[in-house]
């Protein structure tokens, strides 16, 4: 289960990688649903990332990753420990330009 991904993998640092793709579209939509975070990025609707966040202990551990583009849907599982300041710097980016939303 998703819910438990954090368990079943080892953490990994987050610096690079995957978290570029997220800058390079610019202005990630960002749903929150009590200690989890739905991120999406993408280019007019043609092509984009998304990334399902879990907060564990105050840390930020994105355990699903994924793409999509014209000839391709892909998902990724993993627990990437994303680092604090980029995050935060997503979701104050996101409340700026009111594409945050918490569900309740």
């Amino acid at each position: 289960m998703i819910t438990s991904c954090n368990n079943r993998f080892p953490t990994r640092t987050g610096s690079n990688g995957y978290l570029g793709n997220f800058d390079m579209f610019g202005e990630p939509y960002i749903f929150n649903y009590r200690h989890w975070l739905y991120i999406s990025a993408g280019a007019q609707g043609d092509l984009g990332v998304w990334g399902l966040v879990k907060r564990i202990d105050s840390q930020y551990h994105m355990l699903v990753y994924g793409d999509w583009g014209f000839h391709r849907n892909n998902a990724l599982g993993g627990n990437i420990q994303i680092p604090k300041h980029q995050i935060e710097g997503w979701i104050e980016q996101a409340i700026q330009n009111n594409r945050y939303e918490t569900v309740k």
